[in-house]
């Protein structure tokens, strides 16, 4: 058996992930590539094991996404021991990916954190397995400790930024939704009620028995006041006729007072 006896300090990549594991002497590639899977699935189920969003079973497009990042990362960290062709770009866009698919499915961005988190702990408790069975020396496994850790804060930016995109887009999207629905609920002659319905379903917007306009005087200063209604309510305050649609017409107005002052306002049916 080959003993490992020295680290190579010579930080070959980019990240300092990488530039950590292409400190390691490279013949490690070598010991840990046949543990590629045993160690991917030890991930996995530490990760399903600690973070109670992911206990259950993975499936569909969301369930492969996972498995697949889980893969890649492990491959990713053990060629870059080898110096081998940075796969960053490709590995960047699957983890911005995985971000975008968990805030897709409902997950939350905590959640999330807490399964890169458990993940990290996973390989590391396995490659000091393995390190103490093959006598690595505790320069070597500290340097891979702080390689697996600095990875993982990497990865787990990249799904971050991916999940608040996801947000983002969602957020601007409603918003669309929701001014085309006030569209056409005022629109002359007057949509649908099939319509109006799945425009309400899409914009989230509950459809209630009745609604009041209440019409407000186009803003001339330079700068316009920042106004938040409750959720029921349909906003337009940049069009030149800008409006509120909502069933409680008293509680806006109340609402409005003291926010615009020397704006009129009027309620109709």
């Amino acid at each position: 058996m080959t003993t490992i006896t020295q680290v190579i300090p010579h930080p070959r990549g980019t990240g300092r992930a990488r530039q950590l594991w292409c400190s390691l002497p490279t013949e490690l590639a070598r010991r840990f590539r046949p543990h590629a899977d045993p160690l991917a699935r030890r991930i996995l189920e530490e990760v399903q094991r600690a973070v109670p969003e992911y206990a259950k079973p993975l499936e569909g497009e969301f369930g492969k996404v996972i498995v697949l990042a889980i893969e890649q990362a492990v491959l990713s960290c053990i060629d870059s021991i080898e110096d081998l062709p940075s796969t960053q770009d490709d590995w960047a866009s699957l983890f911005v990916e995985v971000g975008r698919r968990v805030h897709h499915d409902g997950g939350s961005v905590n959640s999330l954190q807490a399964a890169y988190r458990a993940g990290g702990r996973a390989a590391w408790r396995y490659i000091a397995e393995l390190g103490q069975a093959h006598r690595f020396p505790a320069a070597v496994l500290c340097i891979g400790a702080e390689a697996i850790f600095a990875y993982v804060d990497e990865i787990s930016a990249y799904s971050v930024e991916g999940y608040t995109l996801a947000q983002a887009m969602a957020t601007g999207t409603l918003e669309r939704r929701r001014r085309r629905l006030l569209e056409l609920l005022l629109a002359t002659p007057p949509s649908s009620p099939s319509t109006l319905a799945t425009m309400a379903e899409a914009a989230r917007w509950p459809m209630p028995e009745q609604v009041a306009v209440i019409a407000l005087e186009p803003w001339t200063g330079p700068h316009p006041p920042s106004l938040h209604f409750a959720d029921d309510v349909l906003v337009d305050l940049d069009s030149a006729e800008p409006c509120l649609l909502t069933p409680h017409p008293d509680r806006d107005l109340l609402g409005l007072e003291g926010r615009l002052p020397g704006r009129r306002a009027a309620v109709g049916p």
